[in-house]
């Protein structure tokens, strides 16, 4: 097993080593999350917003990496190893834009609800939206639901097209020539 396998390119990745090498970036990536959600990372300044982007672009590296490794040690070019990553992570993206979307549109249902107006027309109301985003910003608490389930939507909407592409790369042996 070549653990520099999961962190560098250029290393030759076996099946075993690839396999062991995801589920250790996917445990990172989980401890990532609950660093982020537990507020262990800090909430103000310029850190607040490198830490994030910058552990997920890390953690996207590694993996990809961790491709291209695999494709090296089956005696084959690290090109379609942009396939599986660059998927995941546009699933990774657009699946946390899709439920951050719809559960903020429920927040904002029942919010209208409370304000004893009918949804569809106070969503069109620029004075409501602020009223919205005045009390969401005032309740943390109403969001937080939000953003921890976020988290767990975009965790699982990139490790789950990795892990069905693993199989895949695994299987993979050198090219045969005829």
């Amino acid at each position: 097993m070549n653990p520099l396998a999961f962190f560098l390119p250029g290393q030759r990745a076996s099946s075993s080593t690839f396999f062991i090498g995801l589920v250790v970036l996917a445990a990172l990536d989980a401890a990532r999350l609950w660093a982020l959600q537990s507020g262990m990372m800090p909430s103000e300044g310029p850190v607040a917003m490198i830490a994030p982007i910058g552990s997920l672009i890390l953690i996207t590296l590694f993996v990809l990496f961790l491709f291209m490794n695999r494709r090296a040690d089956a005696q084959r070019g690290p090109g379609l190893a942009f396939l599986p990553v660059g998927l995941s992570l546009l699933v990774r993206i657009v699946g946390a834009g899709i439920f951050v979307t719809v559960a903020g549109m429920g927040m904002m249902q029942e919010f209208a609800a409370e304000q004893g107006q009918d949804w569809m027309t106070a969503a069109q109301d620029p004075a409501f939206q602020e009223q919205f985003q005045a009390w969401s910003e005032a309740n943390p608490d109403a969001t937080d639901g939000i953003q921890l389930t976020s988290a767990i939507v975009s965790f699982a909407a990139f490790w789950v097209p990795i892990a069905l592409f693993s199989f895949w790369f695994a299987g993979m042996g050198p090219e045969i020539e005829d």
